[in-house]
């Protein structure tokens, strides 16, 4: 009866199914040989075939434990803004600027701007920036971008902008309002 090398059971296969043979068994016993070599070789292969599987299941494993802990992290902060924000109303406070600050927003813009033109208008509410001439467009453009970047919270809307001919000899004339703006959550 030939034996099988538990390290190499497939080199033994060969012998089993070739006559001439030593140990060649009946058909009934070349079976239960043959039987037993490919239990002996799977027994090798799983040994050789589990060790990489388990440990690319227990990577997989811990890798989709680590993704789904990243969702729940992300579904949580999500709903918890989704909470703020419906909980949260805004107000927007516009009121109007006092005739003091104008005053103060006319005299900044002088000494900025000689060129341009500045003059309160309106109650005291608004400011009038004009240039005499086409030339001087990029000056009373700067005054009115300066206008804009010049005081926190004080927002400015023009009611008037007029460009070219607009009387009085201007050029290039806008009237702005001055407004103070804040904005308070409930």
């Amino acid at each position: 009866m030939a034996t099988l090398d538990p390290r190499n059971p497939l080199s033994q296969l060969k012998q089993l199914g070739q006559p001439g043979q030593p140990g060649q068994l009946g058909q009934l016993g070349q079976i239960n040989q043959l039987k037993s070599a490919l239990e002996t070789a799977l027994r090798g292969a799983q040994m050789h075939i589990l060790g990489p599987i388990i440990l690319a299941s227990v990577i997989g494993i811990y890798y989709f434990g680590a993704q789904m802990r990243e969702l729940v992290t992300a579904i949580q902060a999500a709903t918890a803004a989704q909470v703020a924000i419906k909980s949260a109303t805004a107000e927007v406070d516009k009121k109007p600027l006092p005739p003091a600050e104008v005053a103060k927003y006319q005299e900044v813009l002088r000494r900025l701007h000689p060129a341009v033109t500045i003059e309160v208008a309106g109650e005291g509410s608004s400011l009038t920036i004009s240039v005499p001439d086409v030339r001087l467009y990029n000056e009373w453009m700067f005054a009115l971008y300066s206008l804009q970047s010049y005081g926190k919270n004080v927002l400015w809307d023009a009611s008037r902008v007029c460009l070219k001919e607009c009387g009085n000899s201007a050029a290039a004339v806008a009237v702005v309002k001055g407004y103070v703006q804040s904005v308070r959550f409930k």
